[in-house]
């Protein structure tokens, strides 16, 4: 059988544009497979993230809560039992909760914290502490919150009338077998020398690790759904 080669070329340019049209579709496909992977295996992963820093959000309201009414029986509940094994609660409760644990002498060779109990100049009164910022790092294993003290400050300088002040601050929380901590640290700092040079310190997991940010709404959200 004899075939002409206007047809055969004619075969071959259709089976050249269904070649590109399957290309295509291919391409497609592939586009849409890979946003649907995306997607699925990020919304598991944020839905998780603010279920578990749910479970810190509610423990740091309750921390809050029994700092600024002096409960200090509850504060001391909630800290990290490395901090249980050095501090007592007698001695918690004696200095109102201000014991740390001291982490700027902390190396390799010497891996334990000193105690350290800040001076107190002035006497002050807290009147409320709000949560700013939340956030969670990505082994899920710290929270954080960046937290404003609201309080009134009695200087010499103002004879007596209290002066309003506000003051940020940061809690680190740590979780443990399923259970969140307070991690009650004095933590170090790069510390500059005259000379010029530097003192670099142990640097802490907790201040290491990367974070995400968990907006308080999202938080909330969480409480609602479980309603």
């Amino acid at each position: 059988m004899i075939v002409s080669s206007k047809k055969y070329a004619v075969s071959r340019k259709q089976y050249a544009i269904m070649g590109k049209q399957l290309s295509y579709v291919y391409c497609l496909l592939l586009a849409a497979y890979c946003l649907l992977f995306t997607t699925c295996s990020s919304i598991p992963k944020q839905k998780m993230w603010k279920i578990d820093i749910k479970e810190a959000y509610q423990k740091e309201l309750q921390y809050i809560k029994a700092r600024v009414s002096n409960d200090f029986n509850t504060m001391y509940s909630f800290q990290h039992p490395e901090y249980k094994d050095i501090v007592t609660m007698d001695k918690f409760i004696s200095s109102s909760g201000y014991i740390q644990l001291d982490y700027s002498s902390v190396t390799e060779q010497n891996p334990k914290p000193q105690v350290y109990t800040p001076l107190r100049q002035f006497h002050t009164i807290l009147h409320d502490i709000k949560i700013e910022k939340v956030f969670i790092d990505k082994d899920e294993r710290y929270a954080k919150f960046h937290t404003i003290h609201i309080m009134s400050i009695f200087l010499p300088i103002a004879r007596g009338v209290p002066v309003r002040r506000e003051m940020k601050s940061i809690d680190y929380w740590e979780k443990i077998n399923g259970e969140w901590f307070f991690l009650n640290k004095v933590r170090p700092e790069i510390f500059t020398h005259i000379s010029g040079n530097t003192t670099k310190y142990l640097s802490l997991p907790e201040v290491k690790a990367e974070y995400v940010e968990i907006s308080i709404k999202e938080i909330e959200s969480v409480f609602e759904e479980k309603k």
